[in-house]
């Protein structure tokens, strides 16, 4: 199998991308995002990819513009706040993964937006990051990798804290498996 086209996509800052990054010893080859330019982790710019923007609410036409049209291209989903049309779905299926700051096998009901501040809030035991195939239901898609992590008794700022490193060792168990293996 050859290396996958490597095409990761974010909302927030960008900042587990790097992260990501420099656990692999690799960047992605395309970046996208609909940030605020201020909001952007400067470290985004020092990976040098090729960075593009696309609007908050883009189309299909527009998804499909950004995303790199080789037949082996993954696209990863980081803090994407956005819903992927089905139309994107259909034509890379099963090749669009996004990271999830929840456990949702255990917990479905903390699929959709701040999952983690809803699990903190409702003084759940047990948290966790999930990274799931992206279909048109929202965080519905077969699971890939899941980790539990304890948040009973932690603050808000130790769960995202916690999380953040899951979901880190969720992306790289994923990204260096035999099937998604970015790093070949």
């Amino acid at each position: 199998m050859q290396k996958l086209t490597w095409c990761a996509c974010f909302s927030m800052t960008g900042s587990e991308i790097c992260d990501l990054t420099e656990k692999l010893n690799r960047a992605p080859d395309v970046i996208i995002t609909n940030a605020p330019e201020e909001k952007i982790n400067p470290r985004i710019y020092s990976l040098g990819v090729e960075v593009r923007r696309i609007p908050w609410r883009p189309t299909a036409e527009q998804y499909f513009a950004a995303i790199p049209k080789d037949l082996d291209t993954l696209v990863t989903l980081h803090g994407w706040l956005r819903i992927i049309v089905p139309e994107v779905c259909e034509a890379f299926e099963g090749r669009i993964l996004n990271g999830h700051p929840a456990y949702i096998s255990k917990y479905p009901e903390l699929r959709g937006k701040d999952p983690q501040v809803r699990a903190w809030q409702g003084k759940y035991e047990i948290g966790g990051s999930t990274v799931h195939i992206v279909t048109p239901v929202v965080d519905a898609g077969a699971i890939i990798a899941e980790r539990q992590i304890d948040i009973k008794d932690k603050t808000l700022d130790e769960v995202y804290i916690a999380l953040k490193k899951t979901s880190l060792d969720s992306w790289v168990d994923v990204l260096t498996s035999k099937e998604y293996n970015i790093c070949k």
